[in-house]
């Protein structure tokens, strides 16, 4: 059962690529000693991303240590996707708003918005009626930027 319970968590730490730490680290030790050092040749060519993997600066390159720093640098992966994808969003939104708003005050009116959504069957007139009325929060009937980016994906829910 030790054996199973070691498999599951060596599966659990794999990385987007698959590879667990584990088999990362047998890769990396070329000579099979065990151990990771700038001797190994597929290290020497990155003495400062062994330096700053190895934590406790004894030269050597622990399975441990390699595991902390797999986990690290995929944290900081997704960190950095995250900060990408929402900054995506914003200029997509910003770029929409831009679009939409026919008269550039920064807002976009119920008027603009079925100008651009069109206004060709009564139901969809109500439901993009509705659906603008719910998120003009400070009811002055313009949707901001931010007012819009609540809307987006109620209209999209709506297929309209």
């Amino acid at each position: 059962q030790e054996v199973e319970e070691e498999e599951v968590n060596q599966e659990d730490e794999k990385d987007d690529e698959g590879e667990s730490p584990e088999k990362v680290f047998q890769d990396l030790d070329k000579n099979q000693d065990g151990k990771l050092t700038l001797a190994e040749d597929n290290l020497q060519k990155f003495p400062d991303v062994f330096a700053a993997a190895d934590h406790d600066k004894d030269g050597i390159l622990s399975l441990e240590e390699l595991k902390v720093d797999m986990e690290s640098v995929h944290k900081e992966n997704e960190k950095q996707e995250k900060k990408e994808k929402k900054e995506e969003k914003e200029q997509h939104d910003d770029s929409m708003l831009k679009e939409f708003d026919q008269d550039n005050d920064g807002t976009l009116t119920l008027a603009e918005l079925m100008t651009q959504l069109g206004e060709n069957e009564k139901t969809r007139k109500k439901d993009i009626e509705a659906v603008f009325l719910a998120a003009d929060h400070d009811k002055n009937n313009k949707l901001d930027l931010q007012e819009l980016n609540a809307v987006l994906p109620k209209l999209d829910e709506r297929n309209l």
